[in-house]
């Protein structure tokens, strides 16, 4: 079992309801899981399978949940990565890890780009 698998259990069991509120914007359980799916379904398309890590290099932000769901639902492994990180350390737990993917945002975007 793994933390797709009890999210689908938890969203069958309890239902469609505000799991998160950011910045005044509420966010749903059901919300969270379709966008989770969709991006399976995308790294599945691109590839990433059981046993793959996918990095994270994100500002805090309600579509973090949706990403981590997304790698997990593939089988792959998440690795959360400081985004204050300069782009030799970055590089460094890419290499690492071994990452096949990274996901960022505008705030981190070049320094990805140049540790990539």
């Amino acid at each position: 079992m793994n933390m797709a698998v009890l999210a689908q259990s938890a969203l069958d069991r309890l239902g469609e309801r505000v799991t998160l509120d950011f910045e005044g914007q509420p966010y749903t359980n059901l919300q969270m899981m379709n966008w989770s799916q969709r991006l399976q379904g995308a790294l599945l398309r691109l590839g990433l399978k059981k046993g793959d890590v996918a990095a994270m290099c994100l500002i805090n932000h309600p579509m973090v949940f949706s990403i981590f769901g997304g790698i997990f639902r593939t089988g792959a492994t998440a690795v959360p990565v400081m985004f204050m990180l300069a782009a030799p350390e970055l590089r460094y737990v890419l290499m690492d890890t071994k990452a096949k993917c990274i996901f960022t945002d505008g705030f981190s975007l070049e320094k990805v780009r140049e540790a990539a």
